[in-house]
């Protein structure tokens, strides 16, 4: 009687462990980025579809912060195309001040295309690819085409002085306030 006590105890405990382990689960799920429901207040999207590269930077106005890019898309010399998730936040400091500096660099007064001198004149211009675009409150958007260089999506041609500011502003915000949370496999059917 006492080995049977002692067999369905062991047995009651590991069923009791293994129905927590799964409520953990359910609770808290693996593999997510929380997105927020509400439109965000500032979108960077970057493509370079002929190195195999897309990437999105999204700040919302509570001060989350989304970064994803894509890599080994179609196109690529990588063959297992991936999408890196980074997700953070800015406090209303950091938010004033990202505002302020879109103040000063007169984002509003922008003209909404640049288009790179590596760009031949006679070329037909669709902007599918190799481009990067910033809007702001859905309103005002700044689109430049033709900056990257055919050899890595890394090096741009100059871009023009209030974007490449900017550019960088919000590379150092990906850099510095966010965190790696998932890689995802994507397919390529």
């Amino acid at each position: 009687m006492n080995m049977k006590f002692w067999l369905y105890s062991g047995l009651l405990v590991l069923v009791l462990a293994l129905v927590g382990v799964g409520i953990w689960f359910v609770l808290k799920p693996a593999d997510k980025v929380e997105i927020p429901e509400t439109d965000p207040w500032m979108v960077m999207d970057i493509s370079y579809l002929e190195e195999g590269t897309q990437s999105q930077l999204t700040i919302y106005d509570d001060g989350t912060v989304i970064h994803w890019k894509d890599t080994g898309l179609p196109g690529a010399l990588s063959p297992d195309p991936a999408r890196t998730w980074r997700t953070g936040t800015l406090d209303s400091e950091e938010m004033d001040d990202l505002s302020e500096f879109l103040d000063t660099i007169g984002f509003n007064e922008l003209d909404e295309y640049y288009l790179s001198s590596a760009v031949s004149a006679n070329e037909t211009v669709i902007i599918e690819d190799n481009y990067l675009k910033i809007s702001v409150d859905n309103e005002n958007t700044v689109t430049a085409h033709g900056y990257f260089t055919p050899l890595t999506s890394s090096q741009f041609y100059p871009l023009p002085d209030p974007l490449a500011e900017l550019r960088e502003k919000l590379d150092d915000i990906v850099a510095n306030n966010t965190k790696e949370t998932l890689i995802e496999e994507l397919t390529t059917d």
